[in-house]
């Protein structure tokens, strides 16, 4: 927002029509770029999730075993 308050308040002469075709196409790209780097990062972030849920099923299904194991054992 800062940029575009300089950009308009310093370069006036940019008001033109022809201009205007310009920062859609621009617009376009970076929307574009970002959309694509965005889904890079939500696929990475969702692979970490699946991982720590694996982890916790894991680790759960060992307390479980444990929990079992223990019960026939009498403290001495």
């Amino acid at each position: 927002m800062l940029v575009q308050k300089f950009v308009r308040r310093n370069l006036r002469n940019l008001k033109g029509e022809e201009h205007n075709d310009v920062v859609k196409f621009a617009f376009g790209v970076i929307g574009f770029v970002f959309a694509f780097f965005i889904g890079f990062v939500v696929s990475a972030m969702w692979g970490q999730i699946g991982d720590a849920d694996g982890r916790a099923r894991t680790e759960g299904a060992a307390g479980v075993q444990l929990a079992r194991n223990a019960t026939g054992v009498r403290a001495a």
